[in-house]
């Protein structure tokens, strides 16, 4: 992994954001310089031409003497990259206060009490759904968190099991809305 405190922002390339048209097409992170050289900003893209084509940021830093600088990086380590060097910089336009960062963190759970058949037990469900009792049961008290596999097939089938179309947001429940996991288990 990549030591932040080792990176030589200076030493990187870098192409003026007036050029653009000249980054490179590379798998990076990069970061958004002012003429003082303060990192304004930090990203990743698996195509750094391509994003700065049309960058939601580019309104943010259109002041002039704006340079990019990249940090060529394999695609599977872009956003563990990306965190650490936001982490350590503490780029001005990634941390600012929006509402996404005010909030708490929240916690989904998959809850099928509602839509569950009446008389089915789990045994069978899992049967019909070629799963592990277990996991209906989980699925069942409300403190699973399911994969999109999992809610697929269980919308498809309570679906087909009810009389309703169930959607896969009928499924979700976010902590702390009139919530309480542990619904009955037959």
């Amino acid at each position: 992994m990549i030591n932040p405190a080792n990176i030589q922002i200076d030493e990187l390339p870098s192409v003026a954001l007036e050029d653009k048209k000249h980054l490179p097409e590379v798998s990076c992170t990069y970061f958004a310089i002012d003429t003082q050289g303060v990192i304004q900003y930090i990203g990743q893209t698996k195509n750094l031409n391509r994003r700065w084509m049309s960058h939601h940021k580019r309104t943010h830093l259109s002041g002039g003497g704006i340079k990019i600088a990249y940090l060529d990086c394999p695609t599977e380590l872009l956003e563990e990259i990306e965190r650490a060097l936001i982490d350590w910089f503490k780029p001005p336009l990634n941390t600012q206060n929006t509402w996404w960062q005010q909030s708490k963190p929240l916690r989904v759970f998959l809850d099928i009490t509602p839509f569950w058949p009446n008389g089915l037990s789990t045994v069978d469900a899992a049967k019909e759904l070629g799963m592990n009792p277990r996991s209906i049961t989980t699925i069942r008290k409300g403190t699973e968190r399911g994969s999109w596999d999992t809610l697929v097939k269980l919308s498809r089938w309570l679906s087909w099991r009810g009389e309703k179309e169930v959607s896969i947001n009928d499924l979700l429940r976010i902590e702390g809305e009139d919530y309480q996991p542990g619904g009955s288990d037959e």
